[in-house]
């Protein structure tokens, strides 16, 4: 069986780095061996601006996976393109002022977490970071927001940009890591409380094309249909529904609610992203859709 150590991540060499290059995790953990001088020096930087500044030019890596750096004055999106199922986590003085000096027993304490397969020092040596095995990977977001609330129970505050799957993880050295090649996978993962959304109203005006809709999604309603399945099938009907403007919030919530993963919260932000977006079709894509379905 593979270890987690085995998994391959993306190595930059410094911030400015968009290329990279792909290695096991357990070599980028082993590179801090050889930049123990400079780790050691930047260490020994008392001014934080001049060391953050400095940490920019160590490896980093992209803990999740085989990244796909974007470039944001292109429009390209960052993209995992092999994921590790890792997540990193931080935890840093500026948070957790009472840990100052006492590293070596939050690392200790957290070793005895079964889901936590590395921890050691950060690149400041003020602060820890720690790599945990995920079970549901693809919930990347959701897993460490619970993870924050967890630790949070503990009296450790994480840090929160290590939501970003993305995120480049600088090189740090610990002359004694704790490491678990055995780390069970965290379950954990956030749900967001949901409310009961509305049902839709009945419609008595004289809008033909109100009036279709309505009939059609009370067949939906009552008869309990998928129609969302496929997300791109969603999406297009989140793009026919959007060119009526606001009046198809409710709509669009009665054909999304099928679905098993249903959330309101996420369907309501989606909706409005599509409200934003230039890509428009009409509400005969929609109608056209239902009719493949029997409608």
């Amino acid at each position: 069986m593979k270890s987690i150590f085995d998994k391959s991540v993306s190595v930059f060499n410094g911030k400015f780095d968009h290329c990279g290059q792909v290695m096991p995790l357990r070599e980028f953990l082993q590179l801090g061996e050889t930049y123990k001088p400079e780790i050691e020096r930047i260490r020994a930087i008392q001014e934080k601006k001049k060391r953050d500044e400095e940490k920019t030019r160590l490896p980093m890596s992209c803990i999740a996976g085989v990244l796909q750096r974007g470039d944001k004055a292109k429009g390209i999106e960052e993209t995992i393109t092999e994921p590790s199922k890792l997540l990193c986590i931080d935890i840093d003085l500026k948070e957790n002022p009472a840990m100052a000096g006492q590293w070596q027993t939050v690392k200790e304490f957290l070793s005895q977490l079964p889901y936590i397969a590395y921890v050691g020092l950060s690149v400041s040596g003020n602060g820890l970071w720690g790599i945990i095995p995920l079970k549901y990977p693809q919930w990347h977001d959701k897993q460490y927001m619970q993870l924050c609330i967890y630790f949070r129970e503990l009296d450790i505050i994480l840090d929160k940009n290590c939501s970003n799957i993305g995120r480049l993880r600088c090189l740090s050295y610990d002359p004694a890591p704790y490491i678990n090649e055995n780390a069970v996978r965290y379950e954990g993962y956030y749900i967001e409380q949901q409310k009961e959304y509305r049902s839709i109203k009945p419609y008595d005006g004289e809008d033909n094309t109100l009036q279709r809709l309505q009939a059609i999604c009370e067949q939906i309603e009552v008869q309990g249909i998928d129609l969302t399945s496929d997300y791109n099938d969603w999406m297009r009907i989140g793009f026919s529904l959007a060119s009526m403007g606001e009046v198809g919030r409710d709509f669009y919530h009665v054909v999304s609610r099928n679905y098993p993963g249903y959330n309101q919260l996420q369907t309501d932000r989606k909706y409005n992203q599509l409200l934003r977006s230039r890509k428009q079709c009409g509400i005969g894509t929609f109608f056209a859709i239902c009719k493949s379905y029997g409608l």
